[in-house]
């Protein structure tokens, strides 16, 4: 398959996946009063930031150079697919364990088998991630007072 026709097909997954979330969050989310930007804002700005970049990914596959020389089909390494299934497996393991460690030591793992399936190997990058990720968690607990796992 084309490139094109993957990035069409993912764009459109994104959108659908993003216009779901924009019809859930009133149903699934309550609304405080009490906080400054309100316990929907963070997830409507990803529903809408998913819909927005889909939007813009159809529309780049239709318009942008990158894809005039797309003629052949681009076999994908076996190594790769690996990759990307351990990497599948990383995101549900750690959904599973959160609610037993919590949030921050489960996201700080899943980073680092994501770094090290990205084969990365400076230290420099996994304290950039490590302070990103303490960084998000005191954002959603002591900005926002969003109740994370």
């Amino acid at each position: 398959m084309k490139l094109k026709t993957y990035d069409r097909i993912c764009a459109v997954i994104f959108f659908s996946f993003g216009l779901f979330l924009l019809v859930s969050i009133p149903i699934y989310i309550s609304a405080r009063k009490t906080d400054i930007l309100g316990s929907r804002f963070v997830p409507y700005v990803v529903a809408i930031l998913m819909v927005s970049l889909s939007v813009l990914l159809f529309i780049l596959t239709f318009i942008s150079k990158k894809y005039k020389n797309d003629s052949e089909d681009k076999p994908i390494s076996a190594a790769n697919e690996l990759r990307v299934f351990l990497f599948i497996l990383t995101v549900i393991g750690s959904l599973f364990v959160m609610q037993f460690i919590g949030f921050l030591l489960a996201t700080l793992i899943m980073v680092t088998f994501t770094l090290l399936l990205l084969k990365v190997r400076k230290i420099s990058w996994f304290i950039i991630v490590y302070a990103f990720v303490v960084g998000l968690t005191f954002f959603f607990t002591k900005l926002v007072r969003v109740d994370l796992p």
